[in-house]
């Protein structure tokens, strides 16, 4: 982490201060041009930008007042702009810039989406950028220290081709590159031949999770398996069989160490003034990490994914719950060197992009998963991306309008309970911030770090897909954005990993004796009913995992226990019995070297009870047929179905991830809104 980047914030600062003297003291465009050109190259330098300016460029279209590298500013005389686009001078001012920008593209041959426009007179900024054939023009914004941060990244950024794009993490990681080519290679190897027993567990926890949200057959038609493998570069032994789940359980692992790897980056740069106080006492960068020999990296990677600079920041839970760990239980040289090869690349990534392209940048891993995971093997998941612009007209319905009509108000919850990679949530997100930067901010009404609060305790998200999860997680923290730098004490990202229609407390889990079950891989697990209460839940993970690592004995544990909740020994002897059974079922996987999630997981399993009530729910649900369900997980929900008298529908049977998700939706709804006979009113809703 370089020094200019802690003080990036006061940069810019100068810089609108200069920017807004220069205004003042110019009579003209050229008096001002002359000293804001100045001041632009003191920030440039300041922020380590290397920026060669070329001022009166000649084009076709004419002279484009000065370029640096593909971003075009155009000066006006001070007071020229107006607060809307709709202005003569305005549009006369983005006109000229687009047709610079336009003449730019066909003398240098870049892509069209890699120019940007910036218009300014000193007292306002217009950027502009065309993606997709279409010219995204923003609305006019004042000079000053959040504009100027902006300029500057946009000024940072558009030196560099590698910057943060889909288009770009697709050409270096997707899939049939040679980073996902050696990593999946590499991890299918270990995962085919070790035997080391917690890869295994969590190989085997994976697999039952993901058979109950996929209908994939070994003999399907739609999916060849084999020609998968040959794009990954994965080969069988010669009198080994291809084992598709473990083809796939190391496409995700590679997916989801990728997206961690490019979440490390996401925050170094976010919250670069905490970084850097914590760059002083571990490596944090992965420029850093490349350097070291196998034995510190693979250290590294396991800080990383322990929490590392994620803990450091305060932020509890982005890696909680994860499968993806295991590759660290068997490091091999091709593992060492095909991750090495990831981070290297990845190092080189300007991730100013992030601020100068904050629509482009939201889609960074829906597309990169969209690319990465074969269509067919997708669809067995029932996952059907929509674009933004369909989620976008969504939330307008159910919002009641646009956010210019129908402000996105921080207060009102909403969860998307099939998140996905997290479009609804992200979006909501950023209309909320819109309204908090253009009406909220500016009346002082809330400050920043209220507004954090707010997003974290009221946009939540589920998915039973750990894959998704950590891809929306990493989502939200580039949603939150600059506001990571808020962080006080610390926070949970809410993206659970959950079953929204089979919560621990519904169906067969219910045990009649006062305990509720909860089924893993490596068995059965129960907790008393009297604590599966909201805190307790999380405190109670927290003490089972510390007591856990520390290999406590049983009489501290309870000790320990009794004095953190409202149990007595005597009195609640049955529950605390459940809770110490727990605790040495625990105990003893992390003795077999097989421990390390499942606190977490039940953690997780258990967040949809505690939630308060939301004002709106959004979401694409999860459209696999019945007969692609798993058998277990079918006899698992039948007492679900029976409640909402599903079967008693024709053609509900085959649609039974969207019915169901949609009949719990609507019934509580119902509930909440007092409706007598929700069956017959659920067109009201």
């Amino acid at each position: 982490m370089a020094a200019h980047d802690i003080s990036f914030q006061e940069v810019a600062k100068k810089l609108a201060e200069k920017t807004l003297a220069a205004a003042e003291g110019a009579a003209n465009e050229a008096e001002f041009r002359i000293p804001f050109q100045a001041a632009i190259a003191e920030a440039a330098q300041s922020i380590g930008a290397p920026i060669q300016p070329r001022d009166e460029v000649t084009l076709i279209e004419g002279r484009a007042d000065t370029v640096y590298n593909r971003l075009v500013i155009e000066y006006e005389r001070p007071g020229f702009l107006k607060p809307s686009n709709k202005h003569g001078n305005n549009r006369h001012a983005i006109q000229q810039a687009k047709d610079y920008i336009g003449g730019l593209h066909r003398r240098e041959r870049h892509k069209m989406e890699r120019y940007a426009g910036v218009v300014c007179d000193g007292g306002y900024f217009i950027f502009l950028q065309q993606r997709e054939g279409v010219w995204h023009v923003e609305p006019p914004v004042p000079v000053d220290v959040y504009s100027c941060e902006r300029f500057l990244n946009y000024l940072a950024a558009l030196q560099t081709e590698l910057a943060t794009t889909p288009e770009n993490l697709l050409r270096d990681f997707g899939e049939n590159t040679p980073a996902s080519r050696k990593c999946v290679a590499a991890f299918y190897q270990v995962l085919t031949t070790s035997k080391n027993p917690k890869i295994n567990a969590l190989y085997q926890q994976w697999a039952r999770t993901f058979s109950e949200i996929c209908g994939y057959e070994p003999n399907s038609p739609k999916l060849d398996v084999e020609a998968l493998a040959r794009l990954y570069a994965v080969r069988a032994g010669a009198r080994d069989k291809l084992q598709p789940f473990k083809l796939f359980f190391a496409i995700h692992t590679y997916y989801a160490t990728f997206i961690k790897l490019l979440a490390v980056q996401i925050v170094n740069f976010y919250a670069r003034g905490k970084v850097a106080r914590i760059a002083a006492q571990e490596p944090v960068t992965l420029a850093q990490a490349i350097g070291m020999d196998s034995t510190g990296l693979q250290g590294y990677l396991r800080n990383m994914e322990e929490g590392g600079i994620f803990r450091h920041l305060g932020i509890r839970n982005f890696l909680e719950g994860d499968f993806f760990v295991w590759y660290l239980e068997d490091w091999t040289h091709e593992v060492d060197q095909s991750l090495r090869g990831v981070m290297h690349q990845l190092a080189n990534y300007s991730f100013v992009t992030l601020d100068t392209d904050p629509d482009g940048t939201r889609d960074l891993l829906k597309k990169l998963y969209q690319n990465l995971m074969p269509q067919e093997l997708r669809h067995d998941l029932g996952e059907y991306y929509t674009p933004d612009w369909l989620d976008t007209q969504l939330l307008n319905q159910l919002h009641g309008g646009p956010p210019d009509r129908a402000p996105r108000l921080p207060t009102e919850r909403l969860a998307d309970i099939s998140c996905g990679s997290g479009t609804f949530v992200v979006l909501h997100i950023r209309d909320i911030r819109l309204y908090a930067r253009d009406v909220l901010l500016p009346q002082k009404k809330i400050t920043r770090r209220q507004l954090l609060d707010y997003i974290l305790a009221n946009v939540v998200g589920y998915d039973l897909n750990p894959l998704a999860v950590i891809s929306a997680r990493t989502n939200y923290l580039l949603a939150l954005g600059d506001l990571l730098d808020e962080i006080q004490g610390e926070i949970d990202i809410p993206v659970y990993l959950a079953d929204s229609v089979l919560t621990p407390s519904a169906g067969e889990e219910l045990d009649k004796v006062g305990k509720i079950l909860f089924m893993t891989s490596v068995g059965e697990f129960a907790l008393p009913r009297t604590l599966v209460k909201a805190d307790y839940i999380d405190e109670l993970a927290n003490l089972l995992e510390e007591h856990v690592k520390n290999d406590s004995h049983q009489g501290a544990f309870t000790a320990a226990l009794c004095n953190k909740f409202p149990l007595d020994p005597k009195k609640d002897a049955r529950d605390v019995a459940i809770v110490e059974e727990l605790f040495v079922q625990l105990r003893e996987l992390e003795r077999q070297k097989i421990n390390g999630i499942w606190a977490r997981i039940i953690k997780n399993a258990f967040a949809p009870l505690f939630q308060p009530q939301f004002d709106r729910i959004a979401g694409n649900p999860p459209w696999i047929h019945w007969s692609n369900l798993p058998d277990e997980y079918r006899q698992r929900t039948s007492s679900v179905w029976t409640k909402y008298r599903l079967f008693e529908h024709k053609g509900l049977r085959a649609r039974s991830g969207a019915a169901m998700m949609t009949f719990r939706c609507c019934f509580s709804m119902c509930q909440r809104t007092s409706i007598s006979n929700p069956k017959e009113n659920l067109g009201s809703l």
